[in-house]
């Protein structure tokens, strides 16, 4: 279960006012420098991204790479059957959408 952070008491008001930035002081490049630092963020998100799915991928065709394996050593016959099976059942259902598509 979650747990409650502390509660953080709120300082003392700052007397001072806010200081706004002067009119010769504003820079027109500002809005386009957090541009691009967004989009630099939001490429190296999307690249993280990317390297994680990519190493998950990698991880799991491994697993069923060695699975498959082990499957068809242990039990050749087996294995023979099932893709007798399948390939038995694509013949026919290709078959049948063949000549449904052409009549």
């Amino acid at each position: 279960m979650a747990h409650q952070s502390p509660i953080v008491p709120i300082g003392k008001q700052r007397s001072e006012p806010i200081s706004w930035p002067s009119e010769g002081k504003t820079s027109s490049s500002a809005p386009a420098e957090k541009a691009k630092e967004a989009y630099r963020i939001s490429v190296a998100a999307a690249e993280r991204t990317f390297n994680d799915v990519q190493q998950k991928l990698s991880r799991t065709t491994t697993s069923l790479t060695r699975s498959l394996r082990s499957f068809a050593t242990e039990r050749p016959l087996h294995l023979v059957g099932i893709v007798a099976s399948v390939s038995l059942v694509a013949g026919v259902a290709v078959r049948i959408w063949r000549s449904k598509h052409d009549a």
